[in-house]
Order: structure tokens, then sequence, then C-alpha cells
């Protein structure tokens, strides 16, 4: 009997991984758990309210989990025109903007743009800190003088962007 060969004709892989014994699996899983109790423990972001402007799905619900797994409080929106109209609607909800720059609609540049051009002081004081995978000195030098306080580049490092939002914490939750 021959096989069928070429497209969708499929494929089968065997893989065989090691497994640890129960003892060290269970230490590992002791440690990591400890780990975890730590983490929540220092709730780092605590009282922070950001508005997270990220147009991929899977960076967004990261970034979420993230901050508020941290004590932030978060709100997320997949472009520029989102976050603009969630800023004129309620500009006192938010601490922070944490905005990708490379968004379709309106991208973070032309967001902060609006923002630092905007009647409202609420809005055109707001903090903003640009996460871009956008990573070049000149992407840096350019969204800060578009009006980005600051500047996180992707991939994120967890620790740096948890030190950089600490800066924007309300006075009373110092």
């Amino acid at each position: 009997m021959q096989k069928a060969m070429g497209p969708n004709t499929g494929t089968t892989f065997y893989v065989t991984l090691p497994i640890a014994p129960l003892s060290l699996h269970d230490e590992i899983i002791e440690t990591k758990n400890s780990e975890i109790s730590d983490l929540t423990e220092s709730l780092r972001l605590s009282g922070l309210r950001i508005l997270v402007a990220e147009d991929e799905r899977d960076a967004r619900d990261f970034i979420k989990l993230f901050l508020e797994s941290n004590g932030a409080r978060v709100n997320v929106v997949k472009n520029g025109l989102l976050a603009w109209k969630e800023l004129n609607d309620m500009p006192e909800a938010f601490d922070l903007l944490l905005s990708d720059i490379g968004m379709p609609e309106m991208d973070g540049l032309g967001l902060i743009t609006k923002i630092r051009s905007s009647e409202n002081p609420e809005v055109a004081n707001l903090n903003a800190v640009a996460l871009t995978a956008y990573a070049y000195t000149s992407d840096r030098v350019k969204a800060l003088k578009a009006g980005f306080n600051n500047y996180v580049s992707k991939p994120v490092d967890g620790e740096e962007l948890l030190t950089i939002l600490e800066m924007y914490l309300p006075e009373t939750s110092l």
C-alpha cells in the first residue's frame, strides 16, 4: 500500500519529554507558589489607574493581566481613536496612558499629539508612556518630542515597566 505524499496529507511527530522525580517536582511547585505569594503581597502599582492603548489582542490581554496583578486598575482599548474617546468621556478616570505607537486608525504619536493639544487640562497634562516595538534611539526621541513622558520598548522587561510606572503613582499611594 502506497502512502499519499504532498500538501494536506498530514504529518505525525513523536516527542518524548523527561519528567522530574516527584520529590523534585514538589520542590519546584513549592518554590513557584512562594514566589507568586511574594509578588501578590507587593502590589507595586496599587492605586494607579491606567488606560492602555494596544492594537494586538494578546499583548493587550497580557499587559492588562500583568498590570492588574501588580495592583493597577486598567482599561484597555485597541487603538488611539478609542483611547481619545475614553479620555474625553472620563478624563478624571486615569492617572496614566500606556500606549503602543504603531496602531491602526490613530497611532500613538497621533494620540499623544491630540492629548497634548487638548483644551481640557486633565487630558492635556495626563502622564503618558509609549510602549512600542520601535526600539531605535530615533524612535524614542520622536516619541518623547511628540509628548510622551517616557518610553518602554518591546519585548517588555516587567521590572523595567514596573519601575517606570511607579514614577506615576498618585501621591496618596506612596
